[in-house]
């Protein structure tokens, strides 16, 4: 019964893919060009993948979705994205975990 509240893997996930996120994308880096746009695009759907196979694995309620968003969205803020690529990156993972066959939806 206390596994439902131990969230260590759940936090433990998220921290690990922001830190992947961030060394794949730097934070600070500004989208210039479409090559880049296309860079962050990939970025933001390897991300959005690795969430959602991690989601069909180990199903997540509302409860323990937003619990993994907001580690992931204070993890990439606090690695200097801004609030508006943080958001975006959210966002899209927010849609691939809501996708059928992403289970716990």
């Amino acid at each position: 019964m206390f596994g439902w509240f131990d969230n260590s893997k759940l936090d433990g996930f998220a921290h690990e893919i922001s830190g992947e996120f961030a060394r794949h994308w730097p934070l600070d880096k500004m989208v210039s060009d479409k090559a880049a746009e296309q860079k962050l695009l990939h970025a933001i759907e390897i991300l959005g993948n690795r969430a959602a196979k991690f989601n069909r694995h180990s199903p997540m309620g509302w409860y323990r979705k937003a619990r993994f968003l907001r580690v992931v969205k204070e993890d990439l803020l606090a690695r200097g994205g801004t609030e508006e690529l943080v958001d975006r990156i959210v966002y899209d993972v927010v849609l691939r975990m809501a996708r059928p066959g992403s289970a716990g939806h």
